[in-house]
């Protein structure tokens, strides 16, 4: 039952209001794609955000808790992450309604409809015998150099199989969120596949690659977290159901979640993809939809994916325009499906774009686990093919957005721009002083820090390990940031030769009281990486005249090794 709503006139009255001479927003109801529930999704104005505007900051204040002092009298549910309350419509008002009054106060950043939404599948009846959107892609050259690792993307969808061949040894716990609360899977949250949507877009991302039956995802080895956002077969949800099954992965390890539904132009898409990147370091992604339309919603924190066709060309049904981001091959293609353990399937859809793209960013946050969401999704981005026939331009444009996704373009900038730090430290000869392997991976003036026996020529002898993700490597760089506490120390750093089976010195130089750095291109990288992708380096201070002070340390600011295709 609807409950009435009450307001005094104060509440409609703002002498800061920031919404009072807007036109409000019209919402339409599109059956089978974005239909009215009866409920609205709102979010008190934001503190911060009114500062921005030159409001006050004691009526900043005041503005934001009246505004969710009156949400909380009518909620049927609260997030605190992210602020938003979901409401009921109170009798005799309708969403268009309701939004404008509530709008009018200038005490709340959205109040949008908790739409009810679908799976986003064109049907056809086409059935392929291959997957030609990997090589598209140009997926199998990326995996000469990779091809995943345990990171985990979750699906919010229609659950997943959880017994077919190619996933079952894929998956981690998931969860339901289907009533706009997360139950988790470990706590009876079903997650079984209801539709086949899910399931088909699982596959996609992650189904297992290189075991001799079915298909191959984009990430072989990756971790698939099931999140049911629905309890109808038809597979329909709502905004909310879908926010709470994203924002639940993100807090529980997700580094990528895979949204294939209609609404993405909602607000509190927006709100909660910036939750998931900046505090969770994980990375939304969301179709974009399939209804052949201008998408003018640009949500800075959400990856939106279009659908693209075998020739480069947009997928007749797929949306376009400024809110989307990236497209992705969407047309026939075949993945898992939830008839059976075994069985298969052929779909169009933004829906299938959205899990490939998001499969491929996974691909790139286990290719170096140091890196940001906002780093994996400026490389996604950056790397596109750039589809420059009309109507788009070179770039980021505002029908193309950046372009079609591209693996190896995309791979390759990971080994060429992001070092990976050692993981080990032995140290053999002197004494640790302060410090260790958290100290030595970027340049942040954090030192580990040794120092020698009183008389001692040699102060240290230490020995790292660092481990690359890359099978190719062209190219390795060694670059170490040090100092010393007396002038003109000698410092020798040395690699491991597996040929050889000796330590070879590619470097001998004098280090001084401040810290110098010093990259290192080793001449055939080939010889100093082993069976398992490890690199070991020895890193030697030594006195140049015996003159120096007899007591004397080392400081290591930062070592690393960058391993270029």
């Amino acid at each position: 039952m609807r409950k009435y709503l009450i307001l005094s006139m104060a509440c409609c009255l703002s002498a800061f209001s920031l919404a009072q001479n807007a036109t409000p927003i019209q919402y339409t109801n599109q059956p089978g794609y974005m239909e009215f529930s009866g409920r609205m999704t709102a979010r008190p104005a934001q503190v911060a955000d009114l500062l921005e505007k030159g409001i006050p900051y004691k009526e900043a204040v005041r503005r934001h808790d009246s505004g969710a002092a009156l949400l909380k009298r009518y909620s049927l549910r609260y997030y605190g992450a992210t602020d938003e309350f979901v409401i009921d419509i109170p009798e005799g008002m309708n969403e268009n309604s309701f939004s404008a009054w509530l709008m009018s106060t200038g005490n709340y950043q959205y109040v949008t409809p908790d739409w009810t939404v679908y799976p986003l599948i064109t049907p056809n009846d086409a059935s392929y015998a291959s997957q030609w959107a990997l090589p598209k892609i140009n997926a199998p050259a990326a995996w000469n150099h990779y091809t995943g690792s345990s990171t985990i993307v979750a699906i919010t969808d229609t659950g997943v199989r959880t017994d077919h061949q190619d996933l079952s040894s894929q998956l981690v716990s998931g969860a339901n969120s289907a009533t706009g609360t997360a139950i988790p899977q470990s706590s009876g949250g079903l997650v079984e596949d209801i539709n086949g949507h899910g399931s088909h877009c699982a596959g996609i991302a992650a189904a297992r690659g290189n075991n001799s039956v079915g298909v191959s995802g984009i990430n072989w080895n990756s971790r698939i977290m099931p999140v049911r956002v629905t309890n109808s077969s038809g597979g329909s949800s709502s905004i909310a159901a879908l926010n709470a099954g994203i924002r639940w992965a993100a807090d529980n390890g997700a580094r990528v979640i895979s949204t294939s539904y209609s609404g993405v132009s909602d607000a509190s898409v927006q709100t909660t993809g910036n939750y998931c990147k900046v505090t969770r370091n994980a990375l939304s992604c969301w179709a974009a939809g399939n209804s052949n339309v201008n998408l003018p919603t640009d949500h800075v924190d959400v990856t939106i994916v279009g659908s693209s066709s075998p020739t480069d060309g947009k997928s007749s049904f797929s949306n376009f325009g400024p809110g989307v981001d990236v497209f992705a091959p969407g047309e026939n293609i075949l993945s898992t499906y939830r008839t059976s353990s075994t069985s298969y399937a052929t779909l169009s859809g933004t829906s299938m774009a959205c899990p490939l793209a998001a499969g491929m960013a996974n691909l790139l946050a286990g290719a170096n686990p140091l890196m940001t969401a906002q780093q994996i999704e400026d490389i996604l981005y950056q790397t596109c093919f750039d589809l420059t026939a009309a109507p788009g331009g070179v770039g980021n444009d505002s029908y193309w957005g950046w372009g079609r996704i591209d693996a190896l373009a995309a791979v390759r900038r990971v080994y060429n721009n992001y070092a990976f730090r050692q993981n080990s430290l032995t140290l053999t000869v002197g004494i640790p002083v302060s410090g260790g392997l958290n100290e030595i991976h970027t340049s942040d003036d954090t030192y580990y820090k040794v120092t020698g026996a009183v008389g001692a020529r040699t102060l240290d002898v230490i020995d790292f390990n660092a481990t690359t993700t890359n099978k190719q490597v062209g190219r390795i760089d060694v670059v170490i940031e040090s100092s010393c506490t007396a002038g003109l120390m000698g410092q020798t750093v040395q690699l491991f030769n597996n040929v050889t089976g000796t330590w070879d010195s590619i470097s001998k130089s004098i280090i001084n009281v401040t810290d110098g750095t010093l990259t290192i291109s080793v001449p055939a990288p080939a010889a100093y990486i082993d069976s398992n992708l490890n690199i070991k380096t020895k890193v030697m201070f030594w006195q140049t005249t015996s003159s120096l002070p007899a007591v004397w340390s080392a400081n290591i600011d930062r070592l690393t090794v960058l391993t270029a295709p």
